[in-house]
């Protein structure tokens, strides 16, 4: 880990890199992680073959930034998200790590009509 400002500290991973939260896992080939000063995460920056995988469905896309404040992640590079039945894509996909909530911009995709609440194409 290298020393950030104000107390932070940065820590880059290559290869086959896997990054958990609860029970919501994050793979990708490169990440750079942000720790606060009490050493919890705050931020994630995944490129290169992201998948994450949750209770409520999955995504995968080129590139992936958590965070921790948010509660989110934001995908970009071909964004796709698989929840209920339902496929999304989009030009950037946004999801809530808390209540799974997705927001899509740019939606393009299949709907299915019994599909969980809090999904918003």
């Amino acid at each position: 880990m290298t020393p950030g400002t104000g107390g932070t500290r940065t820590l880059t991973c290559a290869g086959n890199v896997k990054v958990w939260r609860d029970d919501l896992s994050l793979t990708c080939q490169r990440a750079v992680l942000e720790f606060g000063s009490d050493s919890t995460l705050r931020t994630a920056h995944c490129v290169g073959a992201v998948r994450i995988q949750g209770p409520q469905g999955t995504a995968q896309a080129a590139e992936a930034r958590f965070d921790a404040a948010r509660n989110s992640v934001t995908l970009t590079g071909r964004p796709r998200a698989a929840q209920a039945g339902s496929v999304l894509e989009g030009q950037v996909i946004r999801l809530d790590v808390v209540t799974g909530e997705i927001t899509v911009e740019g939606a393009t995709g299949v709907v299915d009509p019994g599909l969980a609440p809090g999904v918003k194409p």
